[in-house]
Order: C-alpha cells, then structure tokens, then sequence
C-alpha cells in the first residue's frame, strides 16, 4: 500500500511536471514544493508579485527583473499557480507566519540588550561568554 501511495504521488509530480514545463519540484524541511528550475520556488514569486503595486503584465516584468528570470518563465509559475493556489499560498502563509516570529523574537531580543546598556560591568564577561553558544 505504501509502494502505491509513493509511486502515486511521483506520478502525480510527474504529469505536473509535463503539463507545466519549467516547473519541478524539490524537497525541503516543509515537504515537497514546486520551484522553476533554476528559480526560486513558486511560492516565492507568487508572494514577490502579490507584494508588489504593478498588476498585469507590468507585474510578469517587474517579477522578471526582481527575481532574474524571462517573462516565460514568471508566466509558467503563474500558470502553475492558478491550477493550485491553495497550496502555493498555505506555503506563502507559513512564510509570512515564520518571519512574523522571526521578526517578534528580534524585538524581544532587542528589548532585553537595550535593558543591558546600564549593567553592572561584572556582568559583561558572562554575557561575552553566553554569546559564544
């Protein structure tokens, strides 16, 4: 039954792959995703566009020149991405998700070293030696 479930799922990736040239997938910490190859991941354009003020093909050539891709190329991850888009945006939402904690735990950091500026000299060699972790 498991043999099955793989051979579906490559099966899957691979008439994905067929239908949207350009498009592969790669594997990470988070799973499987779809990436242009040679690209960024589509998730990673898509937020890029979806970011950005310029809507229509004004938009395909901004993402173009941002990311370094051909205008084909942005045109093959939006394809993608309209056959898809509960997926590419749940990848694009878990991003947001972890830079907004990435972004929190700085501030608390930032916080608690601004608390710092006034101790004790004493202190300061064991903070040297805790940094070291």
């Amino acid at each position: 039954m498991v043999a099955d479930s793989v051979t579906g799922q490559v099966t899957g990736y691979r008439e994905r792959m067929d239908e949207f040239r350009g498009i592969v997938f790669r594997d990470g910490p988070t799973g499987r995703r779809a990436a242009l190859a040679g690209g960024p991941d589509v998730w990673e354009l898509m937020a890029a566009i979806k970011s950005g003020k310029a809507r229509g093909v004004e938009a395909i050539s901004a993402a173009a020149e941002l990311l370094d891709l051909t205008d084909c190329q942005v045109r093959t991850a939006i394809r993608y991405y309209r056959a898809f888009p509960d997926k590419i945006d749940r990848r694009i939402t878990l991003n947001t998700a972890g830079a907004d904690e990435a972004e929190a735990a700085w501030q608390r950091e930032q916080a608690a070293f601004s608390g710092l500026r006034g101790a004790p000299a004493r202190a300061l060699p064991l903070l040297a030696r805790a940094s070291q972790f």
